[in-house]
């Protein structure tokens, strides 16, 4: 999980600061779903969807500066601009994370009602991170945060549950809003002690 740090030199000792804590922030998804009736009260569905998650950290100035940074990971990374560990000025960074997922669920109406049903649900979605600004950190100069796309895996496979009320006529084109609980189970940034140390990385 991208984090937040900062460093500096003090007589001679170079100082790394921790990350900071990251904060969750908003979180949602939308699809539209094709549905199966397999009984009077459950079913089976798919479909294609859009998911937005986020995270807030802190950092410090941003720097307008080219150089190559050679990763903890032993990588080499090209960056155009960064932004320092959080020292005196601290900024306030949303990482945001935009996926295209195929939701399959199975779900299963709790109560008898058919003007508003409630339902649950629990299934899988596979998912592609097709676009983020997500920074990552590295202890280079005491610790920066940076844009590096490809440190992030892009295919993810994500574990669902939860509840929904469905509004809308049966047998016919429905809505449904509620809460869920999702888990990827694939991991957020790569494994780099896996990598190809060789590989240069995109800093825009």
């Amino acid at each position: 999980t991208p984090g937040n740090s900062t460093g500096g030199n003090t007589g001679g000792f170079t100082i790394y600061y921790p990350p900071s804590e990251v904060r969750s922030g908003p979180a949602f998804r939308a699809a539209v779903v094709g549905e199966l009736g397999i009984s009077k009260r459950s079913s089976v569905s798919a479909g294609l969807g859009y998911a937005y998650y986020s995270n807030e950290i802190k950092t410090g100035s941003y720097k307008d500066s080219s150089f190559i940074l050679r990763t903890m990971a032993d990588q080499s990374v090209a960056l155009n601009s960064y932004y320092q560990g959080s020292q005196s000025q601290v900024i306030e960074y949303r990482n945001k994370y935009h996926f295209i997922q195929v939701p399959i669920n199975y779900q299963l109406q709790l109560n008898k009602g058919i003007k508003v049903p409630i339902v649950s649900n629990i299934g899988v979605s596979p998912a592609y991170l097709f676009s983020t600004n997500a920074l990552v950190y590295d202890t280079a100069s005491g610790g920066i945060y940076y844009k590096n796309k490809d440190a992030f895996n892009k295919f993810h496979f994500n574990l669902n549950t939860g509840f929904s009320f469905r509004i809308g006529k049966p047998n016919a084109l429905q809505w449904s809003i509620g809460p869920e609980i999702s888990m990827d189970m694939t991991g957020l940034v790569k494994d780099y002690n896996a990598a190809n140390a060789s590989t240069v990385g995109s800093g825009n």
